[in-house]
């Protein structure tokens, strides 16, 4: 397994499994990942966005074969863009979880923010039975709950998490 940059070889591939996983959210990952790599689908994703998003970064895990295995991104909003990133679309295919590709993901992905000069890793999750072995992950890695919220129209109320890093 090797995790590289999203590019568009691997944009459908990438966009179909995180689209599945993340069916119930108001914006699908896809339209995320696109917006990563072309400006003018970013401009229009930041439009319609509940915060400023300053910047995209999204990252897959392939097999030899070149199958995607996982996603991981990260994102920082104009709010507080020089002290954090948020993980984005962090996520590893149902066939292929057990394996320890979601822990190589989320070190990466930490040790990508750090190497950037990021002091804190933030993301948000759920309690949903789906997002359970993400927050083992999440917490053996330190991980802090920050606070939690429930708004109008989640089936979940939405779990704010931090990491110092």
């Amino acid at each position: 397994m090797k995790i590289e940059k999203l590019t568009e070889k691997y944009l459908a591939d990438a966009s179909r499994l995180a689209n599945t996983i993340f069916k119930d959210e108001p914006i699908l990952p896809g339209v995320a990942f696109e917006a990563s790599l072309d400006k003018h689908k970013f401009d229009k994703l930041n439009d319609e966005s509940i915060g400023k998003i300053y910047s995209l970064e999204y990252f897959i895990a392939v097999d030899e074969s070149g199958e995607v295995l996982g996603t991981t991104g990260l994102y920082a909003l104009e709010e507080d863009k020089q002290e954090a990133y948020w993980l984005g679309w962090y996520c590893v295919d149902p066939k292929y979880r057990g394996r320890g590709i979601g822990g190589k993901l989320l070190d990466f992905t930490i040790e990508e923010a750090k190497n950037r000069g990021k002091k804190i890793l933030r993301l948000y999750t759920s309690p949903s039975d789906d997002e359970k072995t993400a927050q083992i992950i999440y917490d053996s890695r330190g991980f802090k709950t920050t606070g939690t919220e429930k708004k109008d129209g989640n089936k979940y109320e939405i779990i704010y998490k931090e990491l110092a890093i």
